[in-house]
């Protein structure tokens, strides 16, 4: 696809332009309304048409499954990711960004509903987020109520936490869910026994085929046809893409293999779990060593298959970027950049061999720290930003940026103070959480705090799922504590560290006060 319009910057949006004429027309709307004495309620067709005069910005919001922060623009140069790396040259890179928790299901409905884990109920795959809560509002739920058209394709919400529609209230376009298979070679080897069981269950493949026959990019043309069919609309729109790579199995087209000499890829450097922290947070790489052949079940993990996970890992995230850069091209040649913003985000981060894991499942860097890249027009370029940063703060970012109005519950703050400078902060620190069970059977929620230099974890005696009772420094099982400032590795739990007590007593007073503020199952 050839590029069409360029990324312009040298022009006021119409939208920002169109602002004060935007909100004038809603008070004229209302005040007529409320004088009215024939009318006792707001006439939402009314002012959802006045919208759609002076129309408001798209969106473009694109995940990445499984997708970790060793990738170009935040600082690893081997990875070849071209199109997200432009893509952050237009806008902001959030590097210091976090999920709420680090598996697919609770993050995802974390992101979509602006809600933490907790507030949500969302804590494994499997639950259904609307009957968890409610009354919760996905994004583009509420983008309807402002006369978005909303549509999607791909991996958006987790499909064992939606109905069968992908939550239906969020879309007004059906949701299209792309067939594919995972595989694209006959490797259909049952691990333990040999034997073809019809179970394709390799963690890697390089087929030599088209790269039109993978189901990334199925998922994207479905998106970019739905991208034409909102641009001839004459509403504003929300348009979720989710490419499902870098997620296993590690399957990408042969071309991006040979991006990647394996001789050149390092293992990680820190291969055994570090005595000093607690032995429960250590996780055996379930995801990895339970389903694909073959990987084996508890021994450590040779070199070269270390290294040709890796290869595989490296080559799907750049099938994955090209994917984003083939939606990006779409959106430029029907004319639409200059009035959309685009989101690129990612669930979670990803182990690779580090701590002697792989996969997420974590409260360490590795598995926490999460892509967030926010292009808007009329906003700074090329903007990198170190403060502490949210998924749940997405949300909140768009009603500002849209210049709506907010759900009254969100946990997330507004990111725009950082979309004009890269300097200011929204928030002293980030928040992150997952459970462990001890070997006595002691069920545990580990809550990992993220500032600027420093992370401090408590892991708290499970109470607030069941309702069991308040935050309480007494119930607190087991502390971490890392030092960034040094090294991002997590090798060595710092607590004990008489050095760095004042840090510490701090960081227990930020976990304090948000279990007082801002976690409402605490407080119950």
């Amino acid at each position: 696809m050839k590029q069409g319009n360029k990324y312009r910057t040298n022009v006021i949006p119409a939208f920002i332009r169109d602002l004060h004429l935007y909100s004038f027309l809603v008070f004229i709307l209302l005040s007529n309304i409320f004088f009215s004495c024939k009318k006792t309620k707001v006439d939402n067709k009314a002012i959802i048409d006045a919208i759609e005069k002076n129309k408001k910005p798209n969106i473009l919001f694109i995940s990445v499954d499984d997708l970790n922060t060793t990738i170009g623009y935040y600082g690893n140069a081997q990875i070849k990711t071209p199109q997200i790396d432009k893509l952050a040259s237009q806008g902001t890179a959030f590097v210091n960004n976090h999920c709420q928790q680090a598996l697919c299901g609770p993050s995802r409905a974390s992101i979509l509903s602006g809600l933490r884990p907790d507030n949500g109920k969302i804590w494994e795959l499997f639950t259904q987020v609307r009957e968890a809560n409610p009354s919760m509002v996905s994004i583009p739920e509420h983008l309807r109520k402002f006369g978005y058209e909303t549509g999607g394709s791909g991996k958006v919400f987790d499909g064992s936490t939606v109905d069968d529609k992908r939550d239906s209230l969020s879309w007004s376009i059906p949701f299209v869910k792309p067939k594919g298979t995972r595989w694209l070679e006959h490797t259909e080897i049952d691990r333990f026994s040999g034997v073809n069981t019809g179970v394709k269950n390799v963690p890697f493949e390089a087929p030599d085929q088209p790269e039109s026959e993978f189901l990334d990019a199925k998922i994207v043309d479905e998106g970019i046809k739905l991208l034409d069919t909102m641009a001839k609309g004459n509403k504003p729109f929300f348009l979720a893409v989710g490419i499902k790579k870098p997620h296993l199995p590690f399957v990408a087209p042969k071309k991006y293999w040979d991006l990647y000499n394996r001789d050149s890829i390092k293992i990680a450097k820190v291969q055994e779990f570090p005595k000093s922290i607690p032995y429960f947070h250590f996780q055996p790489s379930w995801e990895l060593r339970s389903g694909y052949a073959p990987i084996p079940k508890n021994d450590p993990l040779p070199i070269a298959m270390q290294k040709e996970l890796k290869h595989g890992y490296y080559a799907c995230i750049s099938h994955a970027d090209n994917q984003v850069g083939r939606l990006l091209d779409a959106l430029d040649e029907l004319g639409l950049r200059e009035n959309t913003i685009v989101v690129l985000w990612s669930d979670h981060g990803y182990h690779l061999g580090d701590h002697a894991m792989w996969n997420k499942f974590t409260n360490l860097e590795q598995a926490t720290a999460t892509p967030l890249l926010i292009s808007a027009p009329g906003y700074t370029l090329n903007n990198k930003t170190k403060s502490p940063t949210e998924l749940v703060d997405v949300f909140p970012t768009l009603c500002d940026l849209l210049g709506i109005e907010k759900p009254k519950n969100l946990d997330g703050k507004s990111l725009v103070p950082i979309l004009k400078n890269g300097k200011e902060k929204v928030k002293e620190f980030a928040m992150t959480q997952y459970h462990r069970t001890t070997k006595e059977g002691v069920k545990l929620e580990g809550y990992s705090i993220r500032t600027e230099h420093y992370r401090y974890t408590e892991w708290v005696k499970e109470m607030f799922k069941n309702g069991e009772g308040k935050y309480d420094s007494k119930n607190v099982f087991a502390t971490e504590f890392y030092d960034y400032k040094k090294n991002l590795l997590d090798t060595e739990n710092l607590i004990n560290n008489k050095n760095y007590k004042i840090i510490i007593d701090s960081m227990k007073v930020h976990m304090t006060n948000y279990f007082r503020y801002e976690n409402k199952l605490a407080n119950n």
